[in-house]
């Protein structure tokens, strides 16, 4: 597994470029696309981790997979990176640059935790509620957990707002097992 400061070194080297060049939207994109095709492929990241396969061969696999799909600097940034011994670091790379790319434009990630699936004015609404608490724009990715009864859940940025049904009766189910007024025997 190669180690997170390669690829975060690459995606900084190509987040620059991609800005010097005018591309950096167009390589974001790329980059969220090469991103959720090694997610979803189990195969792939085992190819491209792979030491029997040649890094020609890798490249030209890449090549297969993302032709015509992808802008011309991402192109030969694969071909490079291949050419170097790195091939088994662009999923690495990817995510990083991805993540560097929403920190530089002040996106952050939250996470909204209910019980059933929200629809789209939900989503608004719980996004225009986010929206005054943080200074950042925030990207939300909506998950349906049962177990938490009914409310929701926001996770963002290392903090976490549970109003939960679930975490609400937890804390009446504490008050009443540990009532003062009750003589310990």
């Amino acid at each position: 597994m190669i180690n997170y400061r390669v690829s975060s070194a690459y995606a900084k080297s190509l987040l620059e470029l991609a800005q010097e060049k005018n591309v950096l939207g167009d390589v974001y994109n790329d980059m969220v696309l090469i991103s959720n095709t090694f997610q979803n492929s189990f195969e792939l990241r085992k190819v491209s981790e792979s030491p029997i396969i040649g890094s020609l061969k890798k490249a030209e696999i890449f090549k297969q997979i993302f032709q015509n799909k992808i802008n011309i600097l991402t192109t030969n940034f694969i071909t490079i990176i291949s050419i170097k011994g790195r091939e088994s670091a662009l999923f690495g790379i990817a995510k990083e640059f991805v993540l560097k790319y929403k920190s530089m434009n002040g996106i952050q990630p939250a996470t909204v935790t209910t019980a059933v699936a929200i629809d789209s004015i939900l989503e608004q609404q719980i996004s225009s509620f986010l929206s005054k608490i943080s200074d950042k724009k925030l990207e939300i990715t909506s998950k349906v957990n049962t177990s938490i009864i009914g409310g929701f859940i926001v996770s963002t940025g290392g903090l976490q707002y549970d109003a939960s049904v679930k975490s609400k009766l937890s804390k009446f189910k504490n008050q009443f097992t540990s009532n003062p007024y009750i003589s310990k025997i």
